[in-house]
């Protein structure tokens, strides 16, 4: 089953590589990939996740210009991070621990592609944070209507409980100090960008 989590971070893992790409260059997510040199579609064989890289000896197959080693390592890191998620969270006789892994999976991938553009382009890329906060306060939500019944069965409702309220107060608060921070220092410290990834990371974590 981890093995099964590592292919399918290496899939999704090059799919980041082509959304930093092309968020940086404002092109459509559709279309097939193509090298950024000599602009050739990229053929299914050669767009195969860490596979391709090295059967190419790391050269587009057409111009022979280098491929960045962002790609194999985005591809191997997010297939590193599906794993953990899958090992942590998964259990295929459990279907709540199929939602929840999806959640994860998906906070997770978002977060690595804020993390790459952010080291390429010292930015947070809004067009992922702000989809990545929906994605997280929908799931909160879910999980407090799915938990209602334990509330009053096993007694222990109290609002630091709900996913939502929590997951709130923790971007609020990660928000407020880190807005200080760029308030005060006119963004040599820090910049908004961050200050606003704090309450996709308190939506999270609660």
């Amino acid at each position: 089953m981890i093995v099964i989590f590592f292919l399918l971070g290496l899939i999704i893992g090059s799919f980041l590589n082509v959304v930093v790409y092309r968020l940086n260059v404002a092109e459509t997510l559709l279309g097939r990939s193509y090298c950024p040199h000599c602009k050739n579609q990229i053929r299914w064989y050669d767009n195969i996740p860490l596979l391709s890289f090295i059967l190419l000896n790391f050269r587009c197959r057409n111009c022979r210009a280098k491929i960045s080693w962002q790609y194999p390592l985005v591809e191997f890191f997010t297939g590193i991070v599906f794993a953990l998620v899958g090992s942590r969270f998964f259990d295929p006789i459990d279907m709540s621990s199929w939602v929840i892994t999806l959640y994860y999976l998906g906070a997770c991938s978002m977060l690595v592609a804020i993390f790459v553009y952010d080291a390429l382009y010292l930015e947070i890329p809004s067009l992922v944070l702000w989809p990545a906060i929906g994605w997280s306060v929908a799931f909160n939500l879910y999980f407090d209507w799915v938990d209602r019944g334990n509330w009053v069965i096993l007694g222990n409702w109290g609002i630091l409980n709900l996913h939502t309220f929590s997951g709130v107060l923790a971007a609020a608060v990660g928000f407020l100090f880190f807005f200080v921070l760029v308030a005060v220092s006119r963004e040599k410290w820090m910049g908004w960008g961050d200050a606003l990834l704090a309450i996709l990371l308190g939506l999270i974590l609660g």
